[in-house]
Parts: structure tokens; sequence; C-alpha cells
């Protein structure tokens, strides 16, 4: 997978669909937070956010820029010094993000956080669920996990791999694997034994010519949410 800079912030290069899906990234994220804060215009002011798998900041800097105070961790050096070349790029200092360069299963999150955003990596991780344990660890009382991933069905290695990999091109071939793909009821029972309630899934689809959309069939992609539990209860 390539970890130039000018290729992941090309919004017609080889990340096009990352850039693509951001616009229902934060819909679902404002949503989701508004349930906690009915009336605020701008639920993300003062949040303290971790973006796991950040890449280059693709969500990190928009979450930012919507006022959220934004650490963004990944393994990949390259992709982290790209997201610190395109922040330093936009000389906007009053964006607060930070990057880490690091395996989220070894990174020790310094304060608990409010949100934690995890989009399209849990499908490339050998223990998913390990993971889920990990971030939920982070999370205040009452915090927020939301994220997305890939379905495990015969219509999520069609369309995911053999579709946009090897015929279209859409992403690098390789990048994924379908035995480490899971199902939202998985996913859903995995944080439910953990303990979140307010769990939900979303499934959306690409169409193309048109791009990415909610959509009622979550047999390929789709969000995640989950809240960890206040310590009182209302």
């Amino acid at each position: 997978m390539p970890f130039d800079s000018n290729q992941w912030w090309d919004e017609r290069g080889p990340f096009r669909l990352l850039h693509e899906c951001l616009p229902l990234r934060i819909a679902l994220i404002l949503n989701t937070l508004s349930q906690d804060h009915q009336g605020t215009e701008r639920p993300l002011r003062g949040c303290r956010v971790v973006d796991v798998g950040c890449g280059a900041g693709l969500t990190s800097e928009p979450l930012a820029r919507l006022g959220a105070h934004v650490v963004g961790i990944d393994p990949e050096p390259q992709a982290i010094r790209c997201a610190i070349n395109h922040l330093n790029q936009c000389q906007d200092v009053s964006l607060d993000v930070s990057y880490v360069c690091q395996d989220p299963f070894t990174w020790l999150c310094p304060n608990p956080v409010d949100l934690i955003v995890v989009f399209e990596v849990l499908e490339h991780v050998e223990k998913p669920f390990q993971l889920l344990e990990k971030m939920l660890s982070w999370l205040r009382p009452g915090g927020i996990i939301i994220g997305s991933t890939i379905n495990r069905t015969k219509a999520s290695s069609v369309f995911a791999i053999d579709w946009a990999e090897n015929i279209l091109g859409l992403v690098p071939p390789g990048t994924h694997r379908s035995d480490l793909f899971l199902t939202p009821e998985e996913i859903t029972a995995e944080l439910a034994q953990q303990g979140c309630d307010r769990i939900h899934s979303q499934g959306y689809i690409y169409i193309p010519m048109i791009g990415w959309r909610y959509s009622a069939f979550s047999g390929i992609n789709y969000f995640f949410s989950a809240r960890k539990p206040p310590l009182c209860h209302p």
C-alpha cells in the first residue's frame, strides 16, 4: 500500500474511496454524539478523540476542524509522517491534532477520552476483539466508540476483494483477507460482552458514479457504534 503524502491526500488518487466516504463518517459521528448533546450545534467542540489507524489524518484533521482535540495513532511511520507533513502544510494553528506512531495494542492512553473512531481497521487485525477491549479501556464512562469494517459474506469477498482489488483497482491488491472480516453480530455481541450499551450497526454501500450511501444492506460494509455506560445511569 502506498504511503506517499501526495497519494494519501489526492482526492482522485488511490485513497479516493476514503475521501468520498468521509461525509458519511462525519455525519455518523455528529448524529451519534448528538444523542448526549441535544441542542448543541457543535457536539465535537472540546471532545477528546483518539483516531485509531489514522493513516495520514484523513479523518483526524476534519474532526479537529469541528473543534475536537484529536490524537491520531497508526503503526505505519510513513503514514504518520504524511499526517504530520500535511498538518504543517495547512498552517492552521487552531487545529488541535497530534500523531503517535505506535501499535494501538501497546499504546498507553494518558487520559480517558470522549470518543474513539476506528475506521477500516478491524478487518486488518488478527485479534480484533482484543483491540476492541483495549480501546474501550481508554474511554471515560459515557464515552463513545464508532467504527467501520467489512462483513464476512460471499458478497464482501466478491465486491471488496475480487471487484474492488482485482478488477477495478479501487484499492491495492492484497489489502483485504476475507478470513479477517467480522459480521455485525460478532462485533455487537462483543461490545455487549464488554458492558457497552446503545449498540448500533448501519450498512453502507458504494454505488459507482454516485458514491457512498447509507443502506439497509450491511452485507459488505457497515458502521458500528456503542457507548461505555456512565457510572450512574439516569
